[in-house]
Formats: structure tokens, C-alpha cells, sequence
């Protein structure tokens, strides 16, 4: 696969950063990233669709009796690892990313975000997303960060989880 270095912008809202929400956000983003890497190992496709990723999903629930996105988080990519090359803590904050620029296009489709390619700024979907990562100096806006794991969470059909108070331990 064709490795893509990208920079991912998370739009915040100028306050701090909730470690429960990053931890949670990158998370599902890895989680959908190996679907993508082994969806695409598999089929030979390289344009991925919310379908297959609903099939993986199924597949995997029916194998296994785990939670889905701890699963394909743990799994090795080996060659097709997403890589994290810097983070900027700023407001929004950045990170260069580096990982298959198929794959990337999958994921993005499940974020609500927008890339900026060439000065062009795109609302991705399955329809347009094809071959935009081809492009140098891509960027992928993420929309704010609670926003872009509400979308992440519903692609895995998931609902944020209900945390315990700190007097519950």
C-alpha cells in the first residue's frame, strides 16, 4: 500500500483538550484505520465503503466475543502501521500522520471531516473521497473533537459509554 504522510488538524473549542475524549477519539480512529488496512488487504479494493466496514464489524462480533474496536485496536498492522511523526499542541491541535493513503481516505469518510488538498477545501463522503489523498500537502480537518468521535462511534454502531463517577470506585 501507498504510504501517505498528512497533517490531521482536530478543531477544539479553545479551551483544554478532554484526555478521555483524545484517548477515546484515537481509539476509534485506529480502530476504523485496521479495518480499513484489512478490508483492503483482503478484497484488493482500494476505494473502501461504509458497507464493508459494517461487514467486518459483523463478521468480527460473530468470531469473537469482544468488544470490536479493542480488537482491531490491538492488532498489528505491521508494514501498513499508522504512524504518528509530530503533534503540535496548539488551538486546533496538529499532528503529521503517516499511514496508506487508501486507508486514510476510508477513515476520514467516518470523522465528518474535511480534507484541504491543493487549496481546495472538500466535505468528504464516499462519493468524492476517491483519490484526493494523491495530492500533496494534504490536510484532514476533523471536526471538534467530541463531534468527530460522536461519528466515529456511530460508524462502529456504538454510543458513548456511560462513565462512572469518581465516588462510584
Amino acid at each position: 500500500m501507498l504510504k501517505k504522510e498528512c497533517v490531521l488538524v482536530i478543531e477544539t473549542d479553545g479551551g483544554g483538550i478532554s484526555s478521555y475524549e483524545l484517548t477515546e477519539f484515537f481509539r476509534y480512529f485506529r480502530a476504523a484505520y485496521v479495518a480499513g488496512v484489512k478490508i483492503s488487504e483482503s478484497s484488493g479494493i482500494s476505494a473502501l465503503s461504509k458497507d464493508e466496514l459494517i461487514r467486518l464489524v459483523n463478521r468480527i462480533k460473530l468470531i469473537q466475543s469482544v468488544d470490536v474496536v479493542d480488537y482491531l485496536f490491538k492488532i498489528d498492522c505491521e508494514n501498513n502501521e499508522l504512524e504518528f511523526l509530530d503533534i503540535q499542541r496548539e488551538n486546533p491541535l496538529s499532528c503529521i500522520i503517516s499511514g496508506s493513503a487508501s486507508v486514510l481516505e476510508f477513515v476520514v469518510i467516518f470523522c465528518g471531516a474535511t480534507v484541504v488538498s491543493n487549496g481546495v477545501e472538500v466535505k468528504i463522503d464516499e462519493v468524492n473521497v476517491a483519490g484526493i489523498f494523491k495530492a500533496e500537502n494534504v490536510v484532514i480537518k476533523i471536526p471538534p473533537l467530541s463531534k468527530g468521535l460522536n461519528e466515529l462511534r456511530a460508524a462502529f454502531g456504538k454510543e458513548a459509554a456511560c462513565r462512572r463517577k469518581i465516588d462510584d470506585l
